[in-house]
């Protein structure tokens, strides 16, 4: 084989793997986006139960308030268990 066709068929191959590349991060940003919408963060959670940030991470690390971690390691919680979260405590189940 000659180098100017080994060159075509790794500019092809390459060119290739851009396409299909560019495709799966398309899906993957689409996903985040649904995902992100089923998610609150330690801000967002403060403002919307008037608590402060410490006392948000404080019910997280005492899995009295259920979260998890992005990919960037920052806590997250899903408004699933924030509403029950919320419910538990207008019942006063936690003692809070």
């Amino acid at each position: 084989m000659k180098k100017e066709n080994i060159k075509e068929i790794i500019d092809d191959v390459v060119q290739r793997f851009k396409v299909e590349l560019v495709s799966t991060i398309e899906e993957i940003m689409v996903g985040n986006e649904d995902e992100k919408e089923a998610y609150v963060d330690v801000s967002e959670l403060s403002q919307l139960m008037n608590l402060s940030k410490k006392t948000i991470r404080k019910y997280a690390s005492e899995n009295k308030l259920p979260s998890d971690k992005d990919v960037s390691g920052r806590l997250r919680f899903r408004k699933e268990d924030v509403d029950k979260f919320i419910k538990n405590i207008q019942s006063n189940k936690y003692g809070i």
